[in-house]
């Protein structure tokens, strides 16, 4: 997961040193996909007629990477050392410490947990009345998975094909169920749909569903062959003691096991659909 961000920042490091020497010396050690990701960044300014922004300050660049990367600003003592740091990698090397050194780790997943959780479940997930989702059950799949440094295609994979309760305590918790818990039910799955390609293929889908539209490459009938294998689950919501639990079936709706009282949602595996 780290390395999907340091391929980002990087990629900005290019642009933003304040340092010629420094600009030159990343420049020529950039990988492949920095350099990818620069020239669509110029081909943007170009397409729109932007002109970039000065070079950002040392101090200015530090301040930023703490904010995006642990969600705070560096101290005083963290970004005088890197200010007077003459070392043309020190980018590059406090990109890397902030990603790796156990030092962050915990501010590292607390900030990504906070960020993911919003963008999986929305701002207010899990607040709503009798709703199936946990947000601490969220929060936790998401903080293990950050201090865990698990690749991003393995996260993603755990949150489509999830298995478990919602509910922290629950045997058989599994956090990631949270994130399609919601999703599967309303209108034949295509919230599930919309979501998962919004989030993990950054594409708008949902008008796709009805029509095939004239500046979408997605076609009306890939919309539905994606939707496909959301529809083959679904969460039953059952009341129990004023409360609501829930269950993610598959298609043939196995019959239900026996049910806590606790706030639950289950998912039935559909590892075998995807």
């Amino acid at each position: 997961m780290a390395t999907v961000f340091v391929v980002s920042f990087l990629a900005a490091t290019d642009s933003a040193s304040a340092q010629r020497r420094t600009r030159n010396r990343a420049a020529a050690d950039l990988g492949p996909q920095v350099k990818e990701i620069n020239k669509w960044i110029r081909t943007a300014w170009s397409d729109y007629e932007i002109k970039p922004s000065p070079p950002a300050t040392d101090g200015e660049w530090c301040r930023r990477l703490f904010l995006d990367v642990v969600g705070r600003t560096p101290t005083v003592k963290e970004l005088d050392g890197f200010v007077k740091d003459s070392s043309p990698d020190k980018r590059r090397d406090l990109v890397r410490k902030l990603l790796y050194d156990d030092e962050y780790t915990e501010e590292y997943a607390r900030n990504w947990t906070t960020i993911w959780t919003n963008i999986l479940i929305g701002r207010s997930g899990g607040t709503e009345r009798n709703t199936m989702i946990s947000r601490p059950g969220m929060q936790k799949y998401l903080r293990d998975t950050f201090a865990r440094n698990k690749p991003y295609d393995r996260m993603v994979h755990e949150l489509v094909t999830a298995t478990g309760s919602t509910a922290p305590g629950a045997d058989d918790f599994n956090g990631a169920a949270n994130f399609l818990v919601m999703k599967v039910n309303e209108e034949k799955a295509t919230l599930a749909t919309a979501a998962t390609a919004k989030i993990f293929l950054g594409l708008q889908v949902q008008c796709t569903q009805c029509h095939d539209h004239p500046f979408n490459e997605w076609k009306q009938s890939k919309f539905w062959q994606m939707n496909a294998f959301f529809r083959q689950v679904r969460a039953q919501r059952i009341g129990m003691r004023g409360s609501n639990t829930g269950r993610l079936v598959d298609a043939d709706f196995r019959l239900f096991q026996k049910l806590d009282d606790d706030v639950v949602a289950v998912v039935v595996d559909v590892d075998q659909y995807v």
